[in-house]
């Protein structure tokens, strides 16, 4: 009988010891996911654009393939300063003038206040920035130049149809 006993507390035991394990590890993974979720957008990216990026709106999509048809190099959300306290990301960066783009194209109490927490970090840590908002996109060929003023002759390197995204050839000339 004391043979017995001692098996079953041995089980107990590693039973336990098992228990305890998957908890703890259950524990970090969820933990881990919640860390990753920080910086992840509420809404999916699910729209994909001509050049195999994939956005999370379609107004970030026409944006995105602006750049794209016109040559402008970029790169789609990421952190802005890894070693800053508090962390954004931002819509695009154009690393050929060092510029980030922000569309903010939702309204709100609350949007509000973190746009202009976003547009505050942008300047205490002396940031270019250039936001487009929803109307800007009305008239894309037109405004967006205008927006981006003397960066725009700096980045732009081909010129492209905005009807079917051909890219023109020299025989055409742009001002």
């Amino acid at each position: 009988m004391n043979t017995m006993i001692w098996i079953l507390i041995i089980f107990t035991i590693i039973l336990s010891f098992i228990l305890i394990t998957i908890l703890i590890v259950k524990r970090l993974n969820s933990k881990f996911k919640t860390e990753e979720k920080k910086y992840r957008a509420n809404y999916p990216s699910r729209y994909i654009c001509f050049d195999g990026e994939k956005v999370r709106s379609l107004s970030e999509c026409i944006i995105d393939n602006y750049f794209y048809t016109n040559g402008i190099q970029h790169h789609y959300e990421d952190i802005i300063l890894k070693t800053s306290e508090k962390q954004y990301k931002y819509d695009w960066y154009l690393p050929e003038i060092d510029v980030y783009v922000e569309f903010f194209g939702f309204s709100g109490k609350t949007y509000s206040q973190k746009t202009e927490d976003k547009i505050e970090f942008y300047r205490k840590h002396n940031l270019k920035m250039i936001a487009l908002n929803p109307s800007d996109l009305d008239n894309i060929e037109e405004k967006i130049p205008m927006k981006f003023g003397v960066f725009w002759n700096k980045m732009i390197h081909s010129y492209h149809c905005p009807n079917c995204g051909s890219k023109f050839d020299n025989r055409v000339k742009f001002l």
